[in-house]
């Protein structure tokens, strides 16, 4: 046989390799771990929940996690907080293990399937929202519908939604910076660098750090299609909360790879600290970490979570 053709022939046979080992272990990582809460139907499709502590005289909280995160996550903050109060922590749909939506879904329909979810599981308000990147878009989304059922929210370096009306931010060059990662992932690559690209596992207890993985895994399909339903439908969410007390978390503006802030690194920061403008009863503290706050230095969430608690209890 030509060289030439087995050459072509070995190039052509390795991601169909990859594509098909991705493929096996899709479908393995669906059976090895079970859902740490319950699938609740929502309508349509099914969300995870898991429930944490006892109610009590306090406020419920909630956590929302960023784009292409889930639950486990919150687990640091989750186990310490439970301690005083009941904790919800649960996964979009697409992500962790809850199911897909029908039609994505946009942030007005992510806050409603949220409160359908707590009404149905029968987690009482008043609620403590905390959000994560874009979960910050979806507490303060909450907020705006239900706005009798919140006390307070906590942004955890969240999302400012101004960011994507920039004049010179680009959905299409934002979006298209996603396709390697997922072709990565349709050909098994990003699986066997799984563990670098999602070192947060290591900070969260053992027994859940191979579901975290996996879980990561599952979801890394999402985060295109969850960036483009937010970058194509605004929130269109309120700019003044009054009152509501907030607090906003945000990681520091050095880069902390060389100890330099890029212009993107400051465009961060400003829009962080304009949040604070949300509400006259607002605040912020910097973290001496990267974007995974509550997984970094879950400490300074859990503060700012006790601290809205207080005040709730004052009112």
């Amino acid at each position: 046989m030509n060289l030439i053709v087995i050459i072509v022939i070995i190039i052509l046979a390795i991601p169909a390799m990859g594509a098909l080992y991705e493929l096996i272990a899709s479908a393995g990582d669906a059976s090895r771990h079970s859902p740490s809460g319950d699938l609740i139907d929502v309508g349509g499709h099914r969300l995870h929940i898991d429930v944490m502590g006892k109610a009590s005289d306090k406020p419920t909280v909630i956590c929302d996690s960023g784009i292409g995160s889930f639950g486990i996550e919150w687990k640091l903050v989750q186990d310490a907080l439970a301690e005083q109060t009941q904790v919800v922590v649960y996964d979009r749909a697409g992500n962790g293990w809850s199911d897909k939506a029908p039609s994505t879904p946009t942030t007005t329909q992510i806050a409603e399937s949220l409160h359908t979810l707590l009404q149905k599981t029968g987690v009482q308000s008043p609620y403590v929202l905390i959000g994560h990147g874009i979960g910050g878009i979806n507490i303060r989304k909450f907020a705006a519908l239900y706005p009798n059922e919140v006390v307070g929210l906590v942004l955890v370096d969240a999302t400012n939604p101004k960011h994507m009306e920039k004049p010179d931010f680009d959905v299409d060059k934002q979006l298209s910076s996603m396709r390697l990662p997922l072709l990565f992932k349709q050909f098994g690559l990003l699986r066997l660098i799984s563990k670098r690209v999602f070192w947060q596992y290591q900070k969260l207890p053992e027994a859940y750090q191979d579901a975290y993985v996996t879980l990561a895994l599952r979801s890394s399909n999402n985060v295109r299609t969850e960036l483009g339903a937010l970058f194509r439908n605004p929130p269109n969410l309120p700019d003044n909360l009054g009152e509501l007390p907030i607090a906003v978390l945000s990681r520091s503006a050095i880069d902390l790879g060389d100890g330099e802030t890029t212009e993107s690194d400051r465009s961060w920061h400003n829009f962080q600290t304009d949040l604070l403008t949300l509400s006259t009863n607002s605040t912020q503290v910097i973290s001496e970490s990267g974007r995974y706050i509550h997984v970094e230095n879950p400490d300074i969430v859990i503060n700012a979570v006790h601290s809205i608690l207080d005040q709730s209890l004052t009112q």
